[in-house]
């Protein structure tokens, strides 16, 4: 696999632009055509509520998105311009639901990078993004914390691996990552019993693709899984996790595994997710 394709979702913000930063430095290290998608969504008003607001608020409220969707194509167009990436780049715009936007876009793009679900955003408006694009896209979802300032990722990689068929999706979609990275760990936390060597057999598959590792298995001792990750992660200093993104659709409802839902809600580094 080649990264060749980059969807990048912004918004008028820290967030938004530390996720273009993040998508421009990956675009011009793998010279991969760079989509930045913005996308104009209804406003959530309870149906209790929706009578007594004023046409005017309505109106204040559309011309705020359509401020904010500007801002973020001038915060683009000035950082594809920076890095001489205008001939590789092109900016989209959609309505409607964010999340089903972005899933649209992503079926003809390697990689798709957006920014963690922000704990002081509305929930009916910005509910479950990361989640839903995370089961519906079929492509590698990198998550880039809200917190931080890191930009360049992929020199030290942690690999969060439990022999899955979504974390052997992930390592194998990150893989042209993998191939530039300085160092990689490959993590197994709570190894089953007589498991000597977990990892073992990914650490073989990745040298014969000249990729070097090494392995490290941790116990939670009553701690959760997804904490263990994110100590882990704190005290090996590394810049990039890659995981399965573990869960399924259900009647249109997100159903998301405790992990998974646990880093996206926690994560401190970006994260690679593969379903």
């Amino acid at each position: 696999m080649r990264i060749k394709s980059i969807l990048v979702h912004l918004e008028a913000s820290e967030r938004g632009r530390l996720c273009l930063e993040t998508a421009i430095n990956l675009a011009g290290r793998f010279d991969a055509h760079l989509t930045g998608l913005a996308v104009k969504s209804p406003f959530y008003i309870p149906s209790f509520a929706a009578a007594q607001v004023p046409p005017d608020i309505y109106t204040a409220m559309n011309e705020e998105q359509d401020l904010r969707i500007a801002k973020a194509k001038e915060v683009f167009d000035d950082v594809v311009r920076a890095n001489n990436r205008q001939d590789r780049s092109q900016w989209v715009q959609a309505e409607g639901d964010i999340a089903t936007a972005i899933t649209d876009h992503s079926r003809f793009s390697d990689l798709v990078i957006l920014g963690q679900e922000d704990e002081d955003k509305d929930m009916e408006t910005y509910q479950s993004v990361p989640d839903n694009v995370i089961l519906s896209a079929g492509r590698p979802v990198l998550v880039v914390p809200y917190i931080g300032t890191q930009a360049q990722i992929g020199q030290s990689v942690m690999i969060a691996w439990d022999g899955s068929r979504e974390a052997a999706r992930a390592v194998y979609d990150a893989r042209p990552i993998l191939e530039q990275a300085s160092s990689i760990t490959i993590l197994s936390a709570n190894p089953k019993r007589g498991e000597d060597a977990p990892g073992a057999d990914l650490a073989r598959y990745l040298s014969e693709h000249d990729i070097g590792s090494t392995i490290q298995k941790t116990v939670s001792d009553g701690v959760s899984v997804g904490d263990l990750l994110l100590n882990e992660i704190s005290e090996g200093g590394y810049d990039l996790a890659i995981m399965g993104g573990y869960g399924h659709l259900r009647l249109r409802e997100m159903i998301l595994g405790g992990v998974t839902r646990h880093m996206l809600e926690h994560m401190t580094i970006p994260v690679i997710f593969s379903h």
